[in-house]
Formats: structure tokens, C-alpha cells, sequence
């Protein structure tokens, strides 16, 4: 499916039909080198996905919205160690960012079978154990009874006679979740050689390869594809459950480390609550699957580190309108 619809100059977006060609593609906004997105969304569709984005009637208690769980100052993660459903319980694993997930190959903490966002957004939209957005008939009834939402639908859909349905819902979310990309980090701009970093923050960097953090975050993403057992203790099984395999036990995806200095808690379950305690994670080793033999760090090698991951944050994406809640 994704392939025709990219080939009819469309994302991966259920229920938008190739013959629509009035519609104006996403003008992406670049750095040089940076390469965009295999997906093509459309504007009028991005625009609808981020208004439903942040739109708390979509869940069954009229009381979160996707946003509740990715927040744009947190590059779309929650500050939580486990995010509450609409029901009020807590979900099993931390909120994965959204940042730069147009170049993901696989989606969620422990589900390599998900290939698009928009089988990935089924799970939290209609899932019961636990209820997440908990999304209904009667949800759907509140997006209908809304006069803007009914125009922003026919602009997006104009080739529909119904379009105000799940899978359209999903299929803009979507759209407006893979324009969320990041690449202005003084991290990027020193590798355009457009800025230098501090002495220290350059130490770092090579510290960081040295020791065998790239590994598993390297590129651009500042990640690998690939499921590992970090060794933090838990009692999910992880990819496991998807597999059944035994040597899946307690493997999750290695997730990017941009915009890393707000994302906190980390690992799947929100163990660690700080850089430094991820650090003292990984220098406590061995880790085997990693294959990291541990390390010791001075205060000023610790410091290097940090002040490498400090420039992967980038504060002009964080504070973008675009990606805002458009009622605000």
C-alpha cells in the first residue's frame, strides 16, 4: 500500500485517493544535507492532523489528546516515567518522542511487525489494556457535530462523501506527526560547519565514540534500527512478546538521542531519571549484547559527555508555531 500511494505523490495515509491532484504537497524547510522524507504529505491533511493532534474530544473521556502524552517542549515525549490513559491507569512503557519518526522503520517500544504510524496509532486510539485515547463511536460523533472539522475534512478529502471517519483521523495524524523533524541541533550545524562547538562539548563527542555509544546512535538520527537488552531491570519482556522468541527477552527499540536533554525519563519504563544516572547506567556494565565492558569517568570526562548531548537540543524546533496547538 505504501508504495502506491507514494507513487500517486501520497504519504502512507489511509483513505486519500490518488486522483485528488488539487492538493498542494508539505513544503518541507530543510537544512542543506539534510534529506527529507521518503513520505509525502499534504498540506491541507498536515493541517487537519495537527488540530486533531491536540484535541482532547478524541478520547473517551474528553480529557487527553496525543499532545497529553508529546508535548512539543519536551520533543514530544511527557516528562512522565508512564503516561496515564483517559481512564486514569497507567500505561505499561514510557512515551516514545515522535520527533523524526517520517524516517523510522518500525515503530513502538517492542513491535518490529509496525511499519507505518498509522498501524502503530491503533494501538494507543482504540486499545483497551490499558485504555489510552480510548476512541469510540461517540468520540467520532463529537469530531462530526463540529462545523470546522466538517470543512477541514472536505478540504482534505474532497473526494469523499463521508470523510469524517477513523481511518481519515488516523491517516492526518499521521500526516502532521512526520513533518515533526529536527535538524537545526548545534549538533547539525556543526556538522555544516556553520558553528563550532565548545572545547569541552567537542571532547565529548569523541568520547562518546571512543567509549562505544555510537554503536548504537550513530547517523543522523543518532540511532541504530535494531532492538537490544539494556540491561535495565524490569519485568517486561519486550520484543519478546511479539516474537515468542526466548533471546528477544527484555529487547526494545534503540530509540534517537535528539533533543536527549528534555526527554526524560529514560528507557522504556522511565527508570533513570537523569543524564547522569544514564550514564552511571552504562559505566557500571559489562552489557554483553551492547557490547560495552563498562567504564569509569572522571568528573571532567562526565562533564564532556553532558556538554555532547547538550547540542543535540534544538530549541528553534522545540519552539516552532507550526507544530503548536493551533487554538492557543
Amino acid at each position: 500500500m505504501a508504495t502506491t500511494l507514494i507513487r500517486c505523490g501520497f504519504v502512507i495515509l489511509i483513505g486519500i485517493v490518488c486522483s485528488t491532484s488539487i492538493q498542494a504537497e508539505f513544503e518541507w524547510a530543510l537544512r542543506d544535507g539534510f534529506p527529507p522524507p521518503e513520505i509525502l504529505p499534504r498540506e491541507k491533511a498536515v493541517e487537519l492532523g495537527r488540530a486533531l493532534f491536540f484535541d482532547q474530544r478524541l478520547s473517551k473521556n474528553n480529557n487527553i489528546a496525543c499532545a497529553t502524552c508529546h508535548r512539543p517542549e519536551l520533543a514530544y515525549t511527557d516528562g512522565l516515567v508512564k503516561s496515564s490513559g483517559s481512564d486514569g491507569d497507567r500505561v505499561s512503557r514510557n512515551s516514545m518522542s515522535l520527533v523524526n519518526v517520517a524516517y523510522n522503520k518500525t515503530f513502538g517500544w517492542a513491535d518490529n511487525t509496525i511499519h507505518d504510524l498509522e498501524s502503530q496509532m491503533h494501538r494507543p486510539m482504540f486499545g483497551n489494556d490499558p485504555v489510552e485515547i480510548g476512541a469510540s463511536t461517540a468520540t467520532l460523533d463529537r469530531i462530526i457535530d463540529d462545523d470546522n472539522y466538517r470543512r477541514l475534512f472536505a478540504n482534505a478529502f474532497p473526494d469523499q462523501h463521508k470523510p469524517v471517519n477513523f481511518n481519515n483521523i488516523i491517516a492526518v495524524i499521521a500526516a502532521f506527526e512526520v513533518t515533526l523533524i529536527s535538524d537545526s541541533s548545534p549538533f547539525d550545524r556543526w556538522l555544516l560547519m556553520d558553528e563550532s562547538p565548545s572545547t569541552i562539548a567537542a571532547r565529548g563527542f569523541h568520547r562518546f565514540v571512543s567509549l562505544g555509544c555510537s554503536k548504537c546512535h550513530a547517523g543522523l538520527q543518532l540511532r541504530i534500527e535494531g532492538y537490544f537488552n539494556t540491561g535495565v531491570q524490569s519485568t517486561d519482556v519486550g520484543l519478546m512478546k511479539v516474537s515468542g522468541e526466548e533471546q528477544d527477552r527484555g529487547k526494545f527499540k534503540v530509540p534517537s538521542l535528539r533533543n536527549i536533554s528534555v526527554t526524560a525519563p529514560y528507557m522504556h519504563n522511565g527508570a533513570l531519571q537523569t543524564l547522569e544516572e544514564v550514564l552511571d547506567h552504562y559505566a557500571n556494565g559489562p552489557n554483553p549484547e551492547l557490547e560495552l565492558q563498562g567504564f569509569e569517568l572522571t568528573r571532567a570526562e562526565r562533564e564532556e559527555l553532558l556538554a555532547f548531548l547538550q547540542l543535540l537540543t534544538d530549541t528553534r524546533f522545540l519552539k516552532l508555531q507550526q507544530n503548536s496547538n493551533p487554538t492557543n
